[in-house]
């Protein structure tokens, strides 16, 4: 019998506002949107990786931070991209958005990025 092989994932993130978050993901990450179904779902995609984005209303999900790994290529490249773009977009957070990189012990590299909804995207590079 042949093992089930998965392909890929889709992270669902939890957003306040969907046009907010959209604008986020467009022109602070370079995302483009595939698809919006008015202000309660929508998904962006930049090459491989794929983000679903629905709108939520619970006041249980704020402060508990979803987010996911990134597996990338030339990390200081998105870095430095991703930290000027937002650096200049004035865009408020309750705290850095982009940290800075970090050389891992076992010789990854990462850093992350907050979406205004606190979900974090972290991108790592190098041994996992």
């Amino acid at each position: 019998m042949t093992n089930g092989v998965m392909l890929s994932a889709y992270p669902m993130f939890p957003c306040v506002d969907i046009a907010r978050s959209i604008a986020f993901y467009e022109t602070q990450l370079g995302f483009k949107t595939l698809f919006q179904h008015g202000d309660e779902y929508a998904r962006v995609q930049r090459d491989s990786v794929i983000l679903d984005l629905w709108k939520c209303t619970n006041p249980a999900m704020k402060g508990n931070e979803p987010g996911c790994w990134l597996v990338v290529e030339n990390i200081d490249a998105l870095f430095e991209e991703f930290g000027a773009k937002i650096a200049h977009s004035g865009i408020e957070a309750a705290r850095p958005t982009v940290t800075d990189i970090e050389l891992r012990p076992q010789g990854m590299k990462v850093f992350s990025v907050l979406d205004p909804d606190n979900n974090a995207l972290h991108f790592s590079e190098g041994t996992t």
